[in-house]
């Protein structure tokens, strides 16, 4: 199953890795700054701004940007909010995907 872009998984990957971002759970972003895995993405895409309500303007933009599947959504929020894997053990997953199932 195809559930991601290549070119926007390795870019994905590069800012998972960054210590540019702060990890939260169970929410794109919160108050402090911090972001989940698909906050990062939005970050990344440039597609879109935050709200003051820490949603992100475009968020369906930039899920069809990233390729990204409903299925891959879900994997993406187990991995980070119910698994609470860290970022670079996110990242490692994404990239261990991209010779299976990534376009």
């Amino acid at each position: 199953m195809e559930w991601l872009k290549k070119s926007v998984a390795k870019k994905w990957v590069k800012a998972l890795r960054s210590d540019k971002y702060t990890q939260c759970y169970n929410g794109l972003s919160e108050e402090d700054g911090s972001v989940c895995a698909l906050g990062v993405l939005c970050d990344i895409s440039k597609l879109g701004r935050w709200k003051k309500n820490l949603e992100y303007t475009n968020y369906k933009k930039v899920l069809k940007w990233a390729g990204l599947t409903e299925d891959g959504v879900d994997t993406i929020v187990d991995w980070n909010d119910y698994e609470q894997k860290t970022f670079p053990t996110i990242a490692n997953l994404i990239e261990q995907d991209l010779s299976k199932r990534i376009k």
